[in-house]
């Protein structure tokens, strides 16, 4: 499609939706541990699509490789986060998980 011009901003709305869920899951009292988990693997990925669209707008010319380097080395830190380290990160203690 020539014609065609990628909207980016809706993958950085998407990880804000599914990251104001989990909050509001966990605000919401004591939801069953493998939603809190489901929901925390969904904002795992939603950040790391939300890298790869600024990764594919970084024009190739320049120093790109190192801006690849950067955004990539966040994307492997953040595809290595764990379920729990997610959900520590939004106040909820690993112990309270159990």
């Amino acid at each position: 499609m020539p014609c065609y011009v990628a909207y980016h901003q809706k993958k950085l709305l998407g990880c804000q939706r599914k990251e104001a869920r989990l909050a509001r899951l966990i605000a919401g009292g004591k939801p069953p541990l493998e939603k809190l988990v489901e929901a925390a693997l969904e904002v795992r990925d939603a950040r790391v699509r939300v890298l790869r669209v600024r990764r594919s707008l970084i024009a190739p010319a320049g120093d790109a490789l190192d801006a690849y380097r950067v955004i990539d080395s966040k994307i492997h830190a953040i595809e290595a986060t764990s379920a729990d380290e997610i959900l520590n990160e939004f106040g909820l203690e690993v112990g309270e998980t159990s």
